[in-house]
């Protein structure tokens, strides 16, 4: 019994460095990734360019400001501004239409999610596209 407590003390202090490296050095890691994952964006404040009619849509990455009412040219279609949130200075405009179904202008303002520079996201799974060919789209860039 002699001979084992040695090995006993050596597998203790292992097993604390292995607790004390999972508690401070994993632990930490895996809870700012959750923190993170849970974070919700706020609005950044409205720049003074940008109309007040224009809604905040984006993530903690960032976001936009998207200004649209219902176009005169098609139904399910608007006539929208985007806005970069940080400056205020005009992103994109034009008519966007709905991929698939009829967004309600009533709803609209509720459902903005985001814009990629080319789209701008629903938060019922839709998105409101240009009404550009793809061929104009790309001859401008």
């Amino acid at each position: 019994m002699a001979g084992s407590t040695p090995k006993k003390i050596i597998l203790i202090a292992l097993l604390c460095v292995v607790i004390g490296t999972v508690i401070f050095k994993v632990f930490p890691i895996l809870h700012w990734g959750l923190l993170q994952s849970l974070a919700i964006a706020a609005p950044p404040e409205h720049p003074d360019d940008v109309p007040r009619t224009a809604i905040w849509a984006g993530g903690v990455d960032g976001g936009a400001f998207i200004d649209c009412i219902p176009s005169d040219s098609d139904t399910g279609c608007y006539d929208c501004a985007i806005y970069f949130d940080q400056t205020g200075d005009l992103w994109e405009s034009g008519t966007y239409c709905s991929d698939s179904g009829v967004v309600s202008s009533d709803s609209l303002p509720l459902l903005l999610s985001g814009f990629n520079g080319r789209w701008i996201y629903l938060k019922n799974g839709l998105r409101l596209e240009p009404m550009v060919q793809l061929n104009e789209i790309d001859a401008d860039e």
